[in-house]
This record gives structure tokens, sequence and C-alpha cells, in this order.
């Protein structure tokens, strides 16, 4: 949505009366409000673009929904929010036959749905929020979408921008789109996945629903293959190989982390030019790769965004790959 716009919020609470606050991602409050109407509407905050939160309480209840605003004003890099996965993992019951509809379950799901438990999707306060909250700190400017808006044609596009940002697990996405963005990549587009588990699954995104979802294809889109992720505590990564500089600016090792997902090889289209290993050299889990004129940079380290607030050489790779992004 555009600065100017106004973002529309339904509210199912039996005319109790409610409070609610919308705040950017990692900030306080930026507007507030209280009624009892179903229906909240609010302009959509002022300034650059990003991710907030609307959050609503009765006297016995509270929910918090995410919500993305784009400014007016255009940015090179691209961040797409995983909304599929979001609601594909969503454990909520759409026709009423007392069981949870998700993907995972193989079963269509609504786009437009409050999260189980009126919290928050899975992977937004450890992954996408804490990524965002350092790239606003480090004073980024980036435009924002889902990838529902983006498969059915809604707000900034994909060939508008150098850079994309995958702002999470994107465990699902339309399959049409996903063709779209490998052929973004192989045109010189260049892609950072902080997620795991990510692109090597299907859906066919409508109007309304997500439907028909696949199981987990041998190879994901760019035609790495993945290894489940690894849970080993206090594993370290280290820089192995780096033509392209991606390791710049950070003392080269990374430690304290209790998960990884390796890649255990690359598409033959695809070459390596960064690699971050497991200290023994026996596990490829930060890869760079050029496939055709673009580049793919996956860290395939669950925790790392959560760790940015105290690491400096992980804020120092997210510096070296928003320039790369950029170019």
């Amino acid at each position: 949505m555009e600065s100017a716009s106004r973002a529309e919020f339904g509210v199912i609470a039996g005319g109790e009366r409610y409070t609610w606050q919308i705040r950017r991602v990692g900030q306080p409050r930026r507007a507030n409000g209280s009624g009892t109407r179903p229906l909240v509407r609010v302009r959509a905050p002022g300034g650059k673009s990003g991710l907030y939160l609307f959050e609503l309480r009765t006297a016995t209840r509270r929910a918090t929904v995410p919500f993305p605003v784009q400014s007016v004003q255009k940015e090179k890099v691209l961040v797409i929010l995983p909304a599929t996965t979001w609601q594909g993992r969503n454990r909520v019951d759409d026709d009423g036959d007392g069981w949870p509809d998700t993907l995972a379950g193989g079963l269509p799901v609504r786009t437009a749905r409050i999260y189980d438990g009126s919290n928050l999707p899975a992977g937004v306060e450890d992954t996408t929020g804490p990524l965002l909250v350092e790239l606003d700190r480090q004073g980024r400017r980036y435009d924002i979408t889902t990838d529902l808006a983006l498969a059915r044609g809604v707000g900034p596009q994909l060939g508008d921008h150098t850079g994309v940002i995958l702002a999470g697990d994107t465990q699902w996405m339309d399959a049409a789109l996903q063709r779209r963005l490998r052929r973004w990549v192989t045109r010189g587009g260049r892609l950072f996945n902080v997620g795991v588990e990510s692109l090597r699954r299907e859906v066919r995104v409508t109007p309304r629903r997500a439907m028909d979802p696949t199981t987990a294809a041998p190879r994901d889109l760019f035609g790495a293959q993945l290894a489940p992720v690894d849970r080993v505590p206090g594993t370290s990564i280290v820089v192995a190989e780096d033509p392209l500089r991606l390791f710049e600016g950070t003392d080269g090792q990374f430690d304290g982390f209790d998960a990884y997902e390796a890649t255990r090889s690359l598409g033959p289209a695809s070459r390596v030019v960064a690699l971050g290993t497991t200290a023994d050299g026996e596990r490829d889990v930060i890869v760079a790769s050029r496939l055709n004129k673009g580049l793919v940079i996956r860290t395939g380290l669950p925790q790392l965004p959560s760790k940015l607030s105290s690491d400096a050489d992980l804020q120092a790779l997210i510096r070296r790959i928003w320039v790369l992004l950029n170019q």
C-alpha cells in the first residue's frame, strides 16, 4: 500500500470495546485508538517502507497482524515477506470440520485469515522482524511487498529492482511467481535468501486462496540440493572461499549457532563465488553462487537474524550483502 493510502482491519469482538495501536517492527507505537465497530480504518504510516504491526486488545483477548507499508519513494532493493508460508503454516479451520487447514496437510488455505491463537505468524519475531530491524538500524531504505501480492500482480514488481530479499522461510510460493523469480535472477537479479526450507514447494495462488500445494522437490528453484536442517549446538562457520568478497569486514568466522541448513550441491548452471563452511570443512552453509548473469546468496542459518543485534561480524555480513544487492 502507498504511504498516503488507508489500511483496513476487520474486527470480530462481539460488540465488546477494544483498543488498538500500530507500530513499526522494533519501534514504539505510531498510532492508537479504540472503538466497538467491526472495521478499523487508519491512514497507513508515512515515511520509508517497512513492516508494521496492528495490535488489538479487548478485556480478555489480544491479536496482532503484520502488514507491509510501501512508501511513495521507490528503492533498488525489494523485500518480499513470505505471506504464503505464514498462512500455509497457520493452523486455522477454514471449513468448520474441526481440522486445521494447512498447506503442509495438502489442503487449500484462505490467504486472509487471523493467525492461530491471535499470535504473529511463525518467523516474524525470530527471522523477518530482526532482519528488518537491522536494516533500519543501518539506515537502509527498501521497497516491500508479499509473495501473495507479487503473485497477484499488485504493488512493487521484480523488474523494477536490482536486488531482492526473501525475508524469512519461503516454504511455499506460487509456481508462476517462482518461474518469474528464476528468470529475473538469470537476467542479472541479485537475491538474498535468509530463510531455510525455501523454494522447493509450489502452490497456485488465486484471488482468495493458495491451492494445490506440492511436496518438497529434490532441488530448490535454482537447482541447489539442500540437506535437512541439522541441529548441532555450538556450530561455527568459517570462510572457505571468497572471490566475491562477501565476507569483507568480518573476521572470517561466525560462532555460536545451534542449527544450519547445508547445501549439498549446486545446479549445473551455478558456480560458487563465496563459501562459508562448518569448521571441519565438511558442510557448505553460507553459499553465494552465480546463475548466468545473476547472484543467489543463501546464509543457511536459522538463528542468523536473531543474532544480528549483538554480533558485529553478522552485521558486517549484512552490510556487504546490501552493497551487492544494490549493484
